[in-house]
């Protein structure tokens, strides 16, 4: 009796048991409906926001562009000439002339030969922006960020400019972008970092690029040049998928002076393009190359892995001296040269570099660079825009 008792009792537990779980299985399908309608609304709503936020731009962008035309307009109705009204003294009938190069020629006025002035003067091939004046094209907004960063009324050196993906520029490191001034090594390094992104969006990478900074460690303790390849994550950022490039590019600071070190690992060789040689002892920037050749072999080879086909150190590797580099025009624009043979990536040879050498204008590539590094990041170019708006209201 007793064991039909228990038996009985544990049938109507199970059977509670299951009724709970039952009903709990059902209050969950129900949340999860719930949920589900509940996520879909709050992406409708999100759809409906980022909607208005692209309407809320053209509007603005249009309204920018009117005010732009409307200013424009002015400007054109200004350099017309006024123009006055003679009579001939004959038949009454207006002669329209220049009052003051109008003479009167046997009692009857004539006027010399000059070109419409009705028509506004055709546009000088310079044109203004900030501190620069150079003979490309700039957009009125770009010319307003322009203004607004290099403007010299403006505080706040610390004022974020740009931003690529782990570094960003300061209003007082875009300042040594301006004409004639000596460029600061972290717009060589931010540069970099722009360049290893470009060409990490390849289907397979031609070249790599290593910071200033890389350079600069390079001399130094190797205990001292691991942990700052740790802590900056350099394999991370600069190394990733570069196992079929053709050449790594690493600038060098030394003595205020930038130049370039391009490894050929096809080749086995690296060689030195610098636009000022005589600006640095011969055998310090040997020693120098020599030692970024060591710290190649810390940065790919200490771990022991296979970074490259055929290369087992880059000690090994024959230095190829090269006079080919062209020569800057100043004793300022070395950051420039350097930057400029980056962009060439693998195509960097002598004819290439001459020609870079025999159009470079200054003022013209710093400001084109100084735009490309603000169109980096959107979001912090539309920030940049809507604070130099405010400053012009």
């Amino acid at each position: 009796m007793d064991l039909l008792d228990l038996t009985s009792r544990s049938y109507e537990h199970c059977k509670l048991l299951r009724e709970t779980t039952e009903a709990v299985e059902a209050e969950v399908t129900e949340l999860r409906g719930t949920l589900s309608d509940e996520v879909a609304d709050l992406s409708k709503q999100v759809r409906c926001v980022n909607n208005a936020i692209k309407n809320l731009k053209t509007d603005l962008l249009d309204a920018v562009k009117n005010e732009v035309q409307k200013f424009i307009a002015t400007k054109k109705e200004r350099q017309y000439v006024d123009l006055t009204l003679e009579s001939d003294g004959g038949n009454g009938k207006p002669v329209r002339c220049a009052r003051a190069s109008a003479r009167s020629v046997g009692g009857k006025l004539k006027v010399p030969a000059f070109p419409d002035i009705t028509k506004p003067k055709k546009k000088t091939t310079k044109c203004r922006a900030g501190p620069f004046t150079v003979g490309i094209h700039v957009s009125p907004e770009d010319s307003m960020l322009v203004d607004y960063v290099f403007c010299t009324g403006k505080e706040g050196g610390d004022e974020k400019i740009a931003m690529i993906i782990c570094t960003f520029l300061t209003r007082e490191d875009i300042l040594t972008l301006a004409p004639n001034s000596p460029l600061s090594t972290l717009i060589l390094d931010t540069v970099v970092e722009k360049l290893t992104w470009a060409d990490r969006d390849k289907t397979k990478r031609e070249c790599a690029f290593l910071p200033v900074t890389f350079a600069a460690k390079a001399s130094g303790n190797r205990d001292d040049l691991r942990s700052f390849i740790s802590l900056e994550h350099v394999k991370t950022l600069y190394c990733t998928d570069i196992r079929d490039c053709e050449a790594i590019f690493i600038p060098i600071y030394m003595g205020n002076h930038f130049v370039l070190c391009v490894v050929n690992l096809k080749k086995q060789q690296y060689c030195l393009w610098d636009s000022l040689p005589s600006c640095m002892e011969k055998t310090e920037i040997n020693q120098k190359l020599v030692d970024i050749m060591a710290a190649l072999d810390v940065l790919f080879f200490d771990d022991g892995a296979a970074w490259f086909h055929d290369v087992s150190s880059f000690l090994a590797f024959e230095y190829n001296p090269t006079n080919d580099a062209p020569r800057q025009p100043n004793t300022w624009d070395c950051g420039m040269f350097v930057i400029n043979w980056m962009k060439c990536g693998r195509s960097l040879n002598k004819k290439t570099a001459k020609c870079m050498g025999k159009r470079f204008n200054s003022e013209d590539e710093r400001l084109k660079l100084v735009l490309e590094l603000i169109d980096c990041t959107p979001n912090e170019k539309t920030a940049l825009l809507d604070r130099a708006r405010e400053l012009v209201a």
